[in-house]
């Protein structure tokens, strides 16, 4: 079996154990970094080198998440959680740390940060990568057996997009998924929601407490 097919069994939207939990989100970033480990294109540098620790301690907590969600009015009965180490990626030019939640209904809320080691920012068609979509994509072509693109839902800002997708499952079961890909210097990202009906309004609170954390 190969990983992206491990990955798409792993990452049920419900009844998932923490261990498969844990092992599916190592996966999902892993895929979701790959095709930006693979060629390094010239960035500015920056003095502010990303360390695993220093990208974690940005990440949001779960009560911070609760009070983002809160902040609109929005509760989720959180269930599960799991955290991602750099060990666990283990790409030769990208660090990263992410954080995924389940709910009680089998929704999944994740938030990845990620920076080149050397801490360039990022290239134009790094940016452009990122901004257009091509990021969630590659995330999700290997955890769905379909995705359909429902398009850009919103320009939060010229560095934060909110794409719409929805995948479909081995067993027919059709997932909404709100991702929002961000920029903030020379760390990159996403914030996503999946469930069956999207109403946008996690992601964007999730995605506001996690932004508040990073610098301009």
């Amino acid at each position: 079996m190969s990983m992206a097919d491990t990955a798409i069994y792993s990452l049920r939207w419900s009844g998932t154990r923490r261990a498969n939990l844990k092992k599916s989100l190592f996966i999902a970033l892993a895929l979701l970094v790959l095709p930006f480990s693979l060629v390094i294109t010239g960035g500015t540098a920056n003095a502010a080198v990303e360390t695993e620790k220093s990208l974690n301690g940005r990440l949001l907590t779960t009560a911070e998440l609760k009070a983002a969600l809160g902040s609109n009015g929005i509760s989720l009965n959180i269930t599960d959680s799991a955290d991602i180490k750099d060990s666990d990626i283990n790409l030769p030019d990208i660090v990263g740390s992410g954080r995924l939640w389940l709910t009680g209904d089998g929704s999944l809320l994740g938030d990845a940060l990620l920076s080149y080691k050397d801490g360039h920012n990022l290239s134009k068609a790094d940016r452009d990568s990122i901004l257009n979509g091509d990021m969630a994509k590659a995330f999700l072509a290997d955890e769905f057996k379909k995705v359909e693109f429902v398009g850009q839902l919103q320009v939060v800002s010229d560095n934060d997009i909110l794409h719409g997708f929805n995948g479909t499952t081995d067993d027919g079961t059709v997932v909404q998924v709100a991702i929002v890909s961000f920029i903030r210097g020379n760390i990159f990202g996403m914030v996503f929601y999946g469930t069956a009906d999207n109403q946008l309004g996690e992601v964007l609170s999730a995605f506001g407490g996690q932004t508040a954390k990073l610098p301009n």
